[in-house]
């Protein structure tokens, strides 16, 4: 006959049999496992702790970020940073994202002008209306200074939540429908007055290097691009 268990008090297999014997312990309380050890707190230096959402705002990376943004300046005047990147907030005149026409209802540049890497990574494939570039970019020496992680990721408080009701305290948050959110990646004009706009999506949530005093992240290249123009495939363009 055998307990069940496997081990004894003392950690060898038990047998019910020879251990128990008339008028003994239940076999509970011979094959029950050891009691765990009391947790104990982790050891930790005096003065250790993280900062409050107060302090945080007020330290010393985050006062340099103003001059961070006045360095990186210099990148553009110098004509270092051929690539403007724009967000765009679209609405279409149907229920869902693609129905319909296509207004564009804001527009943010991100500046100072960020760094783009990667674009020779962009190729072209064939699908049933022609030729699409396909591939992703990197995106980084992004002010953290004047933009959110909220406004990055396209959750604009004073656009979406004001005329698409917008709850940032809901799981899994999301741009509604019919609304559109992307990303532009269009060259200066030191290549021709109307230089192509191709359109992208982010690929991962924006990443704050606070020792850096920036955001970066990865961009992908998807469909719908706007015309050369600046003016929707898909009916409407600009706002007046």
């Amino acid at each position: 006959m055998s307990c069940g268990c496997g081990y004894s008090q003392r950690g060898m297999p038990c047998d019910c049999e020879s251990v128990l014997g008339a008028g003994g312990p239940s076999p509970a309380d011979i094959c029950a496992p050891p009691p765990l050890a009391p947790c104990e707190p982790v050891p930790r230096s005096p003065g250790i702790r993280a900062l409050t959402q107060q302090e945080a705002p007020r330290t010393l990376a985050a006062r340099f970020s103003p001059l961070g943004d006045k360095l990186r300046q210099l990148n553009t005047r110098f004509g270092v940073r051929p690539y403007r990147v724009f967000l765009n907030w679209t609405l279409w005149s149907g229920e869902e994202t693609g129905q319909g026409t296509e207004e564009l209802k804001q527009r943010i540049e991100l500046l100072p002008t960020p760094l783009v890497e990667s674009l020779d990574n962009l190729t072209f494939a064939p699908w049933h209306a022609g030729i699409l570039q396909v591939g992703s970019l990197r995106v980084s020496q992004v002010s953290n200074y004047a933009y959110s992680e909220d406004i990055l990721r396209g959750f604009d408080a004073c656009l979406i939540s004001k005329l698409a009701g917008l709850d940032l305290t809901a799981p899994n948050v999301s741009i509604p429908e019919p609304w559109d959110f992307f990303y532009e990646v269009v060259e200066d004009g030191r290549g021709g007055a109307t230089p192509d706009r191709p359109r992208f999506r982010l690929v991962n949530t924006p990443m704050r290097r606070a020792g850096k005093l920036d955001w970066t992240f990865m961009l992908e290249r998807t469909d719908r691009q706007r015309r050369r123009n600046d003016l929707s495939v898909y009916g409407q363009g600009n706002r007046p």
